[in-house]
């Protein structure tokens, strides 16, 4: 999933059409999974609700609770609200969204409406426009070097035009981790 973000950010290529909704790391989560504590011989799952025990085999509905990707049975979820809200360190049930793992095409189809409605408002909010998707792939990235260069004003020398985007101090070697450890220069 990752490197097709990658590819549809940096080289402009489609999103596959299962993921199309996807347009920034922001709309991924990294799920909290609870460690099944041995399961039967049939069943080979290594991850469980860690309120139930119930396996993540595909038997049990589970949901994700975004954006802190606590990974809970769907049952523990209706039961037992106050032993999820411990589960998310004390945050508020309310804060979070319920998305369901495996949803049927029903579920999946709300939850990208719901997803569009809500980028849509807040769109409305800060008073932009909707994004307008190229039809073809984007255009090659413009190097720097041209942008200052066309973006320079009459009657600046190039000397002091320059020296507005580059560093004034000598260029020092750099040890590893120099980049890193600013206090010490």
């Amino acid at each position: 999933m990752l490197q097709k973000l990658k590819e549809h950010l940096v080289d402009g290529l489609p999103m596959p059409e299962l993921v199309k909704h996807v347009s920034t790391l922001k709309d991924l989560t990294s799920l909290r999974l609870a460690r099944s504590d041995g399961a039967a011989a049939a069943d080979h799952s290594a991850f469980a609700c860690p309120l139930t025990g119930s396996l993540l085999n595909g038997r049990t509905r589970f949901v994700v609770l975004r954006p802190s990707g606590v990974v809970v049975a769907e049952r523990a979820l209706k039961a037992a609200p106050e032993a999820v809200v411990e589960l998310l360190g004390g945050g508020l049930l309310a804060d979070e969204t319920v998305v369901p793992l495996n949803g049927s095409p029903e579920e999946v189809e709300a939850l990208l409406m719901a997803d569009a409605e809500a980028k849509s408002r807040k769109r409305r909010r800060k008073g932009e426009a909707p994004p307008k998707v190229p039809a073809g792939p984007r255009p090659p990235a413009v190097a720097p070097r041209a942008c200052q260069k066309a973006a320079q004003p009459a009657g600046a020398t190039t000397a002091v035009w320059e020296a507005l985007f580059t560093s004034a101090a000598p260029a020092r070697p750099e040890t590893f981790g120099a980049r890193t450890l600013t206090f010490r220069r």
